[in-house]
């Protein structure tokens, strides 16, 4: 903060560095003097989620991330994504190649709200093709306009693979800034985008057109980062109001919004002589022990009469049976002030300010009561809904199915049904209801007129704000034909259902299921590969009765149209293996018999099996009973180095390092292990060549390694020495050295000693 002196008038600033949204809000300078005091308020606003009022189209739709593209895990569907904000929530409509795609089987669409004025927009398409590759837009719209954005899905051979657009829609990371530079008012946005996109600003709703007092700029701080400002040269209060940066390019757009407000108490031209009221002591608050009486004193000094008014956030305070106000004068011009609050409850904490005002001005005491409310016993919590009984499907006359679920739940709940991957909806062919009792919740679904078409899997999604449960019911659908009733012992068992072939990894089982229809329990048999499958301890046959068809209607969720001669059961046929290997691979077929014949099912092919767990060797890793010891040696000499096991192996893998790279055997480097005794050779090493060597031990139980640190120092000079010449001269050998002193004897003594001598000496010649 600094005050800076202009002749008479003074330039109060207030700069925040680095300013978060933390730092929003209305800022107020009071100037005082002893004749009194005078204020002026300034609101600092930033960005918010709710765009600014009285706009026009600022609810209009706009996308504010880059669509993206999400593949379902086992590839059956894809989905794409976009958010994007708007008031109120707009209607969504997607394109492929310029083509209106409407709501089917294999296209699901929905908009769902993430936060106030967010929304996420998605697509989901099943059943990936070719023909659904290209580009898909999205367009948004609602009363105030429409926005959209494009994504292209690219299809390569049998995989599909979704790419984003190159380049980003605009978006504004950071929090728009006001900052002030000498005359000039300057609002800056920071903004990424790729490409760069149109900007345009508006003040309130009118467009801002780039004049002598307003300069718009837009600098590229950084790779698809910009920096945008609107310079405001000399601001007065018509230029305060609501801002908004609309950035657009052709993947989206987003705006960010500047609120610039200038406020200032309005004050007399010239201030009369004398003083205004100054509090001369710090404001208290206190309570009685019981903490039914509250008491907020301020004293002040006034040199006229006195009047006091308190406010409670912005509503004055009245005097009522629980509110007591007073004003009692003291000595020397002072005043002790006092609100008095009875039974306090956690209403009455906030903000409250004392105003003392006199002829010649006032002074604000501000204080704050912090009331903490008793706290409420915390609610139940919420239970997810539970099933009361199985799921049913029951036939009404004349042709009506019901599908049936009861759940129980403490909340109101919802429930959504579907019929494979389509949502079912309430129509003349489907009548959806839902009745509630005693947080009982039936619902049900109701076909009058069902069809073949019909048959199939239903889910119905049950949720409330716990959880959610799902319930699924196979609905079969027949079309009996009309035929002469015969004796019941007369029918052939039926092959209602071919066989299938299940894998259970968890337990790992192998199941082969089937379902036939009889009047009676049928004898069943497995044949693999045309022989007959017995049963052991691995493999067992089992037979269940599922349901019962009786005439003109049904059980467990078959429905019959038309007349049946008899009451027939439908059986499960079922054979499982436990631990199938390879020897159960191959084709199986079911034959079911009774005295009136038999039927055969189509061959299924088990491919899958389970590979025999083999038990893991037992062992211990390698240790070294002897480590690797620091080398130092000259530059041009040899290093060895040396460590041993303590246990002989040779299935162990002995692997050398140099400062963490593998070395490898080269003339210069030799290696040798026996099973035990591990060594390496390095000839005429070099400076380079210092560093740390480690040798690792691995075999099939573990690791283990050893290390030491390699030093090579340089050589040493040799010295230069100068020898005499005659030390230089090949000295005689010995043999010559004999024969002359032989020589030199014959010539002063006998023959005989001389020989005695030379052969002496010839002795002793090595």
């Amino acid at each position: 903060m600094k005050v800076e002196k202009d002749g008479k008038s003074y330039s109060a600033t207030l700069e925040i560095r680095d300013a978060t949204v933390d730092d929003a809000g209305k800022y107020k300078v009071i100037a005082k003097n002893e004749l009194g005091e005078s204020n002026a308020t300034i609101g600092l606003n930033f960005n918010t989620e709710e765009p600014p009022a009285q706009q026009e189209n600022v609810g209009r739709p706009s996308f504010t991330e880059k669509p993206v593209i999400r593949q379902a895990a086992d590839g059956s569907s894809v989905t794409f994504e976009c958010r994007l904000t708007a008031d109120p929530q707009p209607s969504m409509q997607w394109y492929h190649k310029s083509t209106l795609i409407k709501e089917s089987s294999r296209h699901k669409m929905s908009i769902t709200t993430e936060s106030k004025l967010k929304y996420k927009a998605s697509l989901q398409i099943f059943g990936i093709q070719a023909s659904d590759g290209g580009e898909y837009k999205a367009v948004a719209k609602n009363k105030n306009g429409e926005g959209s954005a494009s994504i292209n899905l690219n299809i390569a051979g049998d995989e599909e693979e979704a790419k984003e657009p190159s380049g980003g829609a605009p978006r504004f990371p950071k929090k728009p800034t006001i900052r002030q530079e000498g005359d000039d008012l300057v609002m800056a946005c920071v903004m990424e985008a790729n490409p760069m996109p149109v900007i345009t600003w508006y003040h309130g709703t009118k467009v801002v057109t780039a004049s002598s007092r307003l300069r718009i700029a837009s600098k590229e701080t950084s790779k698809d980062t910009y920096l945008l400002t609107l310079t405001v040269s000399s601001p007065t209060q018509e230029d305060g109001g609501n801002y908004r940066c609309n950035a657009r390019n052709k993947i989206g757009e987003s705006n960010a919004n500047i609120a610039l407000n200038f406020q200032a108490s309005e004050e007399p031209d010239k201030a009369p002589a004398g003083k205004a009221p100054s509090f001369t002591d710090k404001p208290k608050i206190t309570s009685n022990e019981s903490g039914s009486l509250i008491t907020m004193k301020c004293r002040v000094r006034s040199s006229s009469k006195l009047d006091i008014t308190w406010h409670k956030a912005t509503e004055v305070v009245r005097a009522s049976s629980r509110i007591s106000m007073r004003t009692t004068p003291l000595k020397d011009g002072e005043y002790e002030v006092v609100l008095e609050l009875k039974d306090p409850t956690a209403a009455d904490g906030g903000k409250y300010r004392c105003t003392a005002k006199n002829e010649f001005g006032e002074s604000h005491a501000n204080l704050a009561l912090n009331i903490e409310p008793e706290p409420e016993p915390p609610a139940p919590p919420a239970k997810p809904p539970v099933f009361v009984g199985p799921p049913a499907i029951r036939s009404e006359p004349p042709r009506a199915v019901v599908m049936e679920v009861r759940v129980r739940s403490e909340r109101t709940v919802t429930a959504s049904w579907w019929h494979g991957q389509r949502a079912v909806r309430h129509s003349n062919r489907t009548q959806i209801t839902q009745q509630e009792k005693a947080s009982i919740f039936t619902l049900n679904l109701r076909i009058p007129e069902p069809r073949p078409e019909d048959a199939g899997l239903y889910k119905c999604s049950v949720k409330n704000e716990a959880g959610e449960i799902n319930a699924n019911l196979t609905l079969n659908i027949e079309v009996v034909p009309e035929i002469t009733p015969v004796p019941a012992d007369s029918v052939v068992p039926e092959m209602r259902q071919q066989p299938r072939v299940i894998v259970i990894r968890e337990r790992r089982v192998v199941i082969i299921e089937s379902r036939i229809t009889c009047v009676n329990r049928p004898n069943v048999q497995w044949l693999h590969q045309m022989r007959q499958v017995t049963g052991d301890s691995r493999r067992s046959v089992i037979v269940e009765q599922v349901s019962q068809v009786c005439p003109g209607g049904r059980l467990s969720g078959t429905l019959m149209v038309g007349m049946f001669p008899a009451p027939r059961g439908e059986y499960a046929v079922k054979l499982e293996i436990n631990g199938a290997s390879a020897a159960d691979r191959g084709e199986y077929q079911l034959v079911a018999r009774n005295e009136k014949g038999e039927v055969k099912s189509q061959p299924v092919t088990v491919s899958e099996v389970f590979e025999e767990e083999k038990p893991k060797p037992k062992g211990e890793r390698p240790q070294f009973a002897a480590q690797l010891k620091p080398v130092t040696v000259e530059e041009g000499q040899s290093a060895d180095f040396a460590c041993k096991l303590a246990k002989l192996d040779m299935s162990t893998e002995i692997i050398w390092y140099r400062n963490g790279i593998i070395l490898r055997e080269t003339p210069d480097v030799f290696m040798s292990f026996d099973g035990q005794n591990v060594r390496m050779s390095l000839s005429s090493v070099k400076k380079q060549s210092s560093g740390l060597y480690k040798v690792v031990a691995r075999s099939e139980f573990g690791a283990s390694e050893s290390s030491c640190q390699l030093t090579v120092n340089e050589k040493k000079p040799v010295e230069k020495l100068e020898l005499d010449e005659e030390k230089l001269k090949p000295k005689k050998k010995a043999k010559e050295e004999a024969e002359e002193l032989c020589a030199e004897a014959n010539d002063t003594a006998g023959w005989r000693s001389v020989s005695v001598m030379c052969e002496d000496v010839a002795w002793r010649e090595p």
